[in-house]
Parts: C-alpha cells; structure tokens; sequence
C-alpha cells in the first residue's frame, strides 16, 4: 500500500512530465480519498454530501402537503363505466417552517433511498 501511495503521490507533485490534467485529478482523487486508502475521507465525503442533499430537500424539494394518493369511484351492479378522480393539484413549497422535524425525516428518508439506489 505504501508503494502506491507513494507513486500516486510523486505523480501528482510531478510537474515535468504528468499533464495538468492528470495532476488535478490526482489531487482531486488525494482530497476526496486519499487514493482509495482512507475510508473515513471517502466516508466524511459522503455524510457531507448527504447532509446537503437532506438540507435542499428541506429547503426547496419537499412540497408543503403530500398530494392524496386517493382514488374514489362509483361501481354499478351491471357492470358499466367506471370513473376516478385524483386530487392533482400542483405541489407548492413552503414559505415559512422549512426546517421541521417532519420535513427532515422526509428529507432523511429520501436521501436514504437515493443512495441505497445509487449503491
């Protein structure tokens, strides 16, 4: 490990001859995860991009109320049409009380699943 480490390391401070390019990556690959060798980087990285994710849910990706997921409908003994209605209005966000407990749960809730879904 520490000969990987060492080699990613020379590479990222050679300015002769690895490109630009290479050495931003490096460096970004160095502060993101230390090169894939420090998991508690990689892991503070993570908590930090889901706690940002859960903060502009709060803010601005949660509607106010839920729509009703509700259908009703009229079924005739002989059979016949059948018609639902829905309650489609638009969802709004809030203008005050973004950052409630219920709202973070929800927003907890939704980032838990993106990255189970993601990983």
């Amino acid at each position: 490990m520490a000969s990987y480490y060492g080699e990613m390391e020379m590479r990222r401070h050679d300015k002769t001859s690895t490109p630009r390019a290479e050495r931003g990556l490096l460096h970004g690959y160095w502060l993101l995860s230390g090169y894939g060798l420090r998991a508690s980087r990689a892991l503070v990285w993570l908590a930090i991009a889901m706690l940002t994710t859960i903060l502009l849910l709060m803010a601005f990706g949660i509607p106010r109320h839920s729509p009703k997921q509700e259908a009703t409908g009229t079924v005739h003994a002989g059979g016949g049409r059948v018609t639902f209605t829905l309650d489609r209005d638009d969802p709004q966000n809030p203008t005050i009380d973004r950052f409630t407990g219920k709202r973070f749960e929800k927003a907890l809730n939704g980032a838990v699943t993106l990255a189970d879904r993601v990983g």
